[in-house]
This record gives C-alpha cells, sequence and structure tokens, in this order.
C-alpha cells in the first residue's frame, strides 16, 4: 500500500523506544497505524539510536519513507530533584503491585536506610493524593529543557501547534523525558502504556498526558483508582495486539499428538521456573509419548535449562520482537491444545486465540513469599483479577497438573464473555480512534 504525500498542518510525534511496541504498532501484519495517521498529521518518529535501523527497516516496508521522518533521542541525566520527585512517586503508589515490593525490602526482611524509607512512603495513604500532583509537577519542572535538547541528535523545534502521541508512558528513560520536552513547549499530548500491568507496577505516571487512552475497561479503573486520571481525560480504547485485524479462525493441525506449551517468564519474575520444567520434563518421560512439549521463552528473560533434561523430545522456542510477527506467534498459540503459565500476558494471549489455558498456581520448591511468582494469583491485582474474572482454570498441585495433563477433557473452559475486560473490544480500530483523539486537542 502506498500514500501520497499529503499537505497537512500538524505535525505528529511518535515515541518509539521499545522493540515490543514497534512490533505492535509498525510491524503487525495488516496494521493501519501509519496510513491512517498519515492521512492527517506529519508524521514525526522519536527512536533511539539502537533501535533506529529497525524503525527505518519497518518505514521502508510500508513505502512511507517520503511521508515519515525519523529522529532520535538517546540520553538525559535527572537532576536530583527529579530523581528525587520520581522516587516518591513510584513508591508512594497505593496499588497492591507496589505494596508487595515494599514488602520485599521490608525492615526485618532487608534492613537498609532506602527500605525503610520506601515502606514509611509506601504507608502515607493520609497525605498520598495531596502528594500527587505536587510531586508530578515538580517533577516536570525541575527537568532542564536545555539537558533535555542536548539528547536530540538533531534540533526539534516544537511549537504549541505540534502534537505528541507517547506509546509507552512508564518508560521512565526516554518516553517521559522526551513528553517532559513536548510539555515544556505547551504541545498536546496523548499517551498509553506498553502493558496491561504498567498502570500497577511502575508506581504513579510522572507526567500526564491531555489525553489518557485506555486499552480496556479494566485499566481504565486502573488509571483512575491507581493513577488519578480524571474521566475526562481518560479514553476508553482497546489493546493495540486484540484487535480485529488480527483475530482470525484458526485451526488445529490434524495430527494425533496432543500440543503443549509452557510460557517463561524468566527466573526473576518467576524463581520457580527451572524446578519446575525439569520436574515437568521428568514426569512427561513416564506420560503418554504423543505430547509435543514447547517451551516458549521470554524474549527479554532467558532461562539456561539443564541440556541433559532437554534430551527429551522437548523444543525450544523464542518470538523475538525485532524479528518476529504478531500473526506468527498468534498462530503458533493457536496451534497448541494446551497453555501452561503463571502470571504471564502469554495467559491472556491464549485466552484471546482461544486455546485451553492452565495456570500454575504451585511451586516445586517453596519460595519466599513476597518474590515467589503465585503472587500473580493472589496479589498482583491485574492477573489475579483476570483468572478470577475470566474464570481461566488453575492447578494447586503436582497432582492437580498431572491429572489434567493425562486428560485435557478435564480442564475448565474460560470464560469467553469476559474477556473483553481485559483485551478491549476487539472491533475498536486503534488507529481511527487515535486519530480521533488527537483532533479533538486541535479544535
Amino acid at each position: 500500500m502506498h500514500l501520497e504525500k499529503k499537505s497537512v498542518n500538524k505535525k505528529l510525534y511518535i515515541t518509539f523506544f521499545e522493540s515490543q511496541i514497534i512490533r505492535s504498532f509498525l510491524n503487525a501484519e495488516n496494521s493501519d497505524f501509519t496510513f491512517i495517521l498519515a492521512q492527517e498529521f506529519d508524521i514525526k518518529i522519536i527512536t533511539s539510536s539502537e533501535l533506529d535501523s529497525i524503525v527505518q527497516a519497518s518505514i521502508d516496508n510500508l513505502n512511507l519513507r517520503k511521508q515519515v521522518e525519523i529522529f532520535t533521542f538517546n540520553s538525559y541525566r535527572d537532576s536530583f530533584i527529579s530523581r528525587a520527585t520520581s522516587f516518591l512517586l513510584y513508591w508512594l503508589n497505593e496499588s497492591p503491585t507496589i505494596e508487595l515490593k515494599v514488602n520485599r525490602f521490608k525492615p526485618g526482611i532487608k534492613r537498609s536506610t532506602i527500605s525503610v524509607l520506601r515502606f514509611l512512603i509506601n504507608g502515607s495513604a493520609a497525605i498520598r493524593r495531596f502528594l500527587v500532583e505536587v510531586l508530578r509537577s515538580i517533577f516536570w519542572k525541575s527537568i532542564s529543557e536545555s539537558k533535555l535538547r542536548q539528547g536530540f541528535e538533531s534540533n526539534l523545534k516544537i511549537t504549541s501547534e505540534d502534537l505528541l502521541f507517547v506509546t509507552s508512558l512508564t518508560n521512565f528513560w526516554q518516553d517521559v523525558p522526551v513528553a517532559v520536552f513536548f510539555k515544556k513547549h505547551k504541545a498536546k499530548i496523548v499517551g498509553t502504556v506498553r502493558s496491561w500491568d504498567n498502570l500497577t507496577s511502575h508506581g504513579y505516571l510522572r507526567i500526564i498526558p491531555n489525553k489518557f487512552i485506555s486499552h480496556s475497561e479494566i485499566m481504565s479503573t486502573y488509571a483512575s483508582y491507581y493513577q488519578h486520571i480524571s474521566p475526562g481525560n481518560n479514553v476508553l480504547g482497546v489493546t493495540p495486539v486484540y484487535q480485529d485485524f488480527i483475530r482470525k479462525k484458526w485451526g488445529k493441525n490434524s495430527l494425533k499428538r496432543r500440543n503443549i506449551s509452557y510460557m517463561c517468564m524468566g527466573l526473576h519474575i518467576n524463581p520457580d521456573e527451572r524446578d519446575f520444567i525439569h520436574w515437568l520434563i521428568q514426569e512427561m518421560k513416564v506420560l503418554n509419548r504423543s505430547i509435543n512439549f514447547t517451551i516458549v521463552q521470554h524474549p527479554k528473560f532467558r532461562v539456561d535449562f539443564n541440556s541433559k533434561i532437554l534430551d527429551f523430545d522437548v523444543d525450544s522456542i523464542v518470538f523475538e520482537y525485532t524479528n518476529s510477527n504478531l500473526l506468527d506467534y498468534y498462530e503458533f498459540l493457536a496451534s497448541q491444545d494446551l497453555i501452561l503459565c503463571g502470571g504471564t500476558t502469554a495467559a491472556l494471549d491464549g485466552v484471546f486465540v482461544g486455546v485451553t489455558v492452565l495456570g500454575i498456581n504451585f511451586e516445586i520448591k517453596e519460595r519466599n513469599k513476597f518474590i515467589s511468582a503465585l503472587r500473580y494469583f493472589d496479589t498482583l491485582i491485574h492477573t489475579k483479577n483476570f483468572f478470577k474474572v475470566c474464570k481461566v482454570p488453575t492447578v494447586r498441585s503436582k497432582e492437580e497438573l498431572l491429572s489434567a495433563l493425562s486428560d485435557f477433557n478435564q480442564i475448565p473452559k474460560f470464560d469467553d464473555s469476559m474477556i473483553i475486560k481485559f483485551t478491549g473490544d476487539s472491533k475498536i480500530n486503534f488507529s481511527k480512534l487515535l486519530s480521533g483523539v488527537l483532533k479533538t486537542l486541535i479544535d
């Protein structure tokens, strides 16, 4: 598809500092993101030198080289005040996820001045709401415009007439400094976050855009309750990777062998993961050999497994953000008969394509309560609510899991009708929604 250059007045800058977001917006098959926006705006992309070649290739593949200009922003060194306010905004948040992180450093578990300070800050509920807006104001005002400008390789001349779409408001190292730069020039800003947990796991947003786009009903609730974003600034949309142009009817293969995948999260997130996989593969050896077992590694958090253990009939696959397509990933998921996982986004992905998902709600070796991945089922609110509301089945012991693996038919089905609360309405076109929101800021 080729788009002729139009005479447009408004410049729209878009941040792309994360490879996962580039895949979602620029490289998703059949995505109309850039085409729709290019019809209304003069598009400028801001990325890092590290991702510049990937963005350049994506724009070339879309035949938009003449319509899109690319800038790079690489570094900004925080001032003491901005670091201090950012620290407070992180630990002051009342989300259960932040409270869990506080408990990891709770006095008596790990004593240090910083850990005590985190504990005291998070307990300041009485003054929390008053402080948030004050701290946000201090944060962006404390950042030097001249130092921000030095982070750009080209000299940007931003005016109050320009627009900015921030794709990841919890990327505090790149997206947020760029947003502050535009805010200092009184440009209008629309923003969102990368993933469904970001509003509950990164503390308070450091900067609130003129309009925030929520990916789903549940994210809209989190935006209001945990971020104090007013209803007038909160626009209900859809998760960019859960739209109709991605959804299709996937068919199962006709092989008699059953396909099972375990979706890794990484040892930092799930310290029991290696032990669980080693145990499961040993059990697989005595199960029916008509099972194909695949370990799907997280692109950023790989796990090294015992090579002798993996000599068993086990496949391993990684869907890299930079060289895989969303459709390839979803087609793989759809080819599975069962997906095993903890509190990973892959659980929601599996539900999206209609595959049976089974949550692993037990550990091979008991871990410290505050670092255990089991908190995804009883504390971390985005996954806790997901498993509960969508009635995604979980197993709480080795015996329950082995019983389920011996007879897939006994595994309950999740509640299809509730999925929309977490994915957003797939019939909403994110690109058209964004274009409409942007236009309201210039009318």
